[in-house]
């Protein structure tokens, strides 16, 4: 896979970074995208869609700051996106005729109020501010420490505390 990605790359420099950040990465993508989707397959194309999505990029990172925090969150949020793009694409075109005519069966209902929960979950978290989703999504989801936000996002304790009870507020309400 990573000869696909450099034969995209054109600079030297660019593809040093990318086989760096490939190499130190890769399995960090996977399991933000995994805990988001649940699925090996999906995963790993989400991983693919997210490497193919920073390649534009590269040019903004240098080989010196593959292993800053500000490199990883950004990771997070582009691994983080791909991810839910691919959730959007199969909402899109599955449905439950799809699912009876391919004689799978169908879940119970109780799968299918949870399935609506976590959707809804879902919506709320992207209807938030970014500043609010980014916090609650690398406390919560990719289970980072106070210390490790604090650095991914630049911000101090004070704020990131207020930044996290201003989401849960906006999640109630």
């Amino acid at each position: 896979m990573m000869l696909f990605y450099l034969n995209i790359i054109s600079g030297i420099e660019e593809k040093t970074t990318f086989e760096l950040l490939y190499n130190k990465y890769k399995h960090f993508m996977y399991r933000i995208a995994y805990n988001i989707l649940n699925d090996e397959f999906l995963s790993e194309d989400a991983v693919h869609q997210a490497f193919l999505n920073i390649i534009p990029h590269l040019s903004k990172i240098s080989s010196n700051e593959i292993e800053t925090p500000k490199t990883r969150g950004y990771l997070i949020v582009v691994t983080r996106n791909a991810a839910i793009d691919l959730i959007r694409q199969r909402k899109k075109y599955i449905s439950l005729e799809e699912l009876e005519s391919n004689g799978q069966a169908l879940v119970a209902k109780d799968d299918i109020d949870i399935h609506i929960e976590y959707n809804d979950v879902l919506e709320r978290l992207q209807s938030l501010p970014e500043k609010y989703r980014d916090v609650l999504l690398l406390k919560y989801v990719y289970e980072c420490d106070n210390k490790e936000i604090q650095k991914i996002l630049k911000i101090n304790a004070a704020t990131m505390r207020k930044r996290i009870q201003r989401a849960r507020a906006m999640l109630k309400g």
